[in-house]
């Protein structure tokens, strides 16, 4: 039956390992008839890796294994210290010999609900409590196994999906029954099928009204706001003592029925411990300005000394699709939620403090709403406004989240967290109410005690002469700066000498896409960094790298940054 039912939903690998758990499992359970499950499943996860022995390290691998080792090494024996003998006692109660072979505890209910059935007044009635009391007890059961199973699952989702599925349990106790009638629902409709499409056509309607109900009901439920919250995932150290504590749990239940409450502890424990915000990771007392590695894109992660932290920009699609004013691109592939996001996660940030827009071409923003989403901002930053369908989503989106949208213009200081922000472009008078373009970008010139570091954007040599001009007529100062973030990934179009020869900056970083249609950045430019004396550092070379600033105008660089 295995095989063909592996056959019949397309034999695909996490089936294929399915079926061969499957067959482990039921082979060392005819072997040795003594219940011992756990042994079975370790039999049967052994074949697997005698198989294929990377599949230690997939995530599928290792999460199957552990619902089974929920629900086989917890949840079955935690029942059967407590409630599911009560369950087998409901059957065959007529037969009173029975009674002996079973615990005095177990035996007393079993009485007692004989006692009740023969008070009812009739047959129909006596049935309907044995019924009650067995829809009760298997509703126990359910709960109980569901229960464990997303205890459990808490590390993985946080540890590989960062994720915590609060509604998860509803959404089981609702499905989990009415699979169990699909299966075999849909084994019939298939067989049918080979007979006529006519002879299909009562047990499809069925399968069909019930896939809707299902569906249906698991949107509704994924549509609340707390159905998936996003989390930070637990560190390697914690990851382990999270999965020492679920091993505990494993062992209690088998010690004794008086041990086994520890497990009722050790569960929600272990939960806990995998989902306990860690702190960021950070370098106390430096100014760190991270060049996230998303490809043809820009994103920067500031964090200050204090440990506060700000976002600029989140990269966006790719390619030839890089400069368009669509924000998401149509390859499906989110760099906010892929990349981006997961790089904060593993800095364990679970929160941002700011995030600023640039400017509204998708290589920027393209990421922008799932970083919004996932890290609820307390504000977000803009320069110009241009007329752009995505960039009105964006604020929408803000708004509808409770983020703080503030306009910011050259000439506007902001203190933030004991960092000087002076916002160079665009000008107080600039305008665009055309499509996005670069020099729509908010340039920002960042101060940490005597360093400094100037954040361009996709800034073009007409914003930097503005910005040169503003600073000889006593306006916001521009250089010499301490890092420069170079504009637009290194184009001809940008970094003009009159400008770099103004920023004079100790170190350059490039945000560029390893072997990129636009040919950044230019050689000229290259040229002219290194006439200036400025490091240059590039994502497409050298993937993350982190600019630690610290108060007496050092800086140091640590390449491919992680947590």
């Amino acid at each position: 039956m295995l095989p063909a039912y592996a056959l019949l939903t397309g034999f695909g690998v996490p089936v294929q390992r399915a079926l061969l758990m499957s067959v482990a499992f039921l082979l060392t359970r005819m072997l040795w008839r003594e219940r011992n499950t756990l042994n079975a499943l370790g039999a049967a996860a052994l074949a697997v890796l005698v198989w294929s022995p990377g599949a230690l390290f997939e995530a599928s691998f290792q999460m199957t294994f552990l619902a089974i080792v929920a629900i086989a090494g917890i949840a079955v024996p935690l029942g059967e210290r407590t409630f599911v003998p009560y369950l087998a006692a409901t059957r065959r109660l007529g037969e009173r010999w029975r009674d002996a072979g079973m615990l005095p505890r177990v035996a007393r209910f079993r009485v007692m609900l004989r006692y009740w059935m023969e008070a009812m007044p009739s047959r129909r009635a006596a049935r309907a409590v044995r019924v009650l009391v067995r829809l009760v007890l298997r509703a126990a059961e359910l709960t109980l196994i569901s229960v464990v199973a997303e205890a459990v699952m808490v590390l993985p989702m946080a540890l590989y999906f960062h994720r915590m599925t609060l509604l998860a349990l509803p959404a089981n106790l609702f499905s989990i029954p009415l699979i169990g009638v699909l299966l075999p629902l849909g084994i019939v409709t298939f067989a049918a099928s080979l007979l006529g499409a006519w002879a299909a056509v009562l047990p499809g309607s069925l399968l069909a009204a019930l896939l809707h109900i299902v569906t249906r009901s698991i949107g509704w439920l994924a549509g609340a706001h707390v159905a998936d919250v996003r989390t930070a995932g637990p560190r390697v150290g914690v990851a382990l003592l999270a999965f020492a504590c679920l091993a505990g749990c494993c062992w209690a239940v088998r010690r004794s029925r008086r041990a086994a409450w520890l497990a009722v502890v050790g569960l929600p424990l272990a939960a806990v411990i995998a989902l306990w915000p860690g702190a960021p990771s950070r370098q106390p007392g430096v100014l760190e300005i991270t060049a996230i590695d998303v490809g043809q894109g820009d994103s920067l992660l500031m964090v200050s000394p204090a440990g506060h932290t700000m976002l600029i920009d989140a990269g966006g699609p790719t390619g030839a699709a890089a400069n368009a004013e669509n924000a998401v691109g149509t390859s499906g592939f989110d760099v906010g939620e892929e990349v981006v996001s997961p790089y904060l996660w593993d800095r364990q940030v679970h929160r941002l403090d700011v995030v600023a827009l640039t400017h509204a071409h998708s290589d920027h923003m393209g990421g922008m709403a799932a970083v919004l989403r996932n890290f609820r901002p307390r504000e977000l930053w803009i320069g110009a406004e241009p007329n752009s369908v995505a960039f009105r989503d964006l604020l929408a989106e803000a708004a509808g989240l409770g983020v703080r949208v503030r306009k910011m213009r050259a000439d506007d200081h902001v203190n933030w967290d004991g960092v000087e922000m002076t916002v160079l472009a665009p000008s107080a008078t600039y305008r665009n109410s055309g499509s996005p373009v670069n020099n729509d970008s908010l340039v920002l010139r960042v101060q940490y005690g005597r360093a400094t570091a100037l954040l361009e954007g996709d800034a073009e040599a007409a914003s930097e002469a503005a910005m040169v001009q503003s600073a000889r007529s006593g306006g916001p100062t521009v250089g010499p700066d301490t890092l420069l973030k170079v504009g637009h990934h290194g184009s001809r179009t940008s970094t003009t000498p009159e400008f770099l020869e103004m920023v004079s900056p100790k170190d350059a970083v490039i945000s560029v896409g390893r072997g990129n249609t636009f040919g950044h950045p230019r050689p000229e430019v290259i040229e002219r960094l290194g006439e200036a004396h400025a490091r240059v550092f590039r994502t497409d070379r050298f993937g993350v790298t982190s600019f630690m600033l610290s108060r007496d105008g050092g800086i140091a660089t640590r390449l491919n940054a992680s947590n």
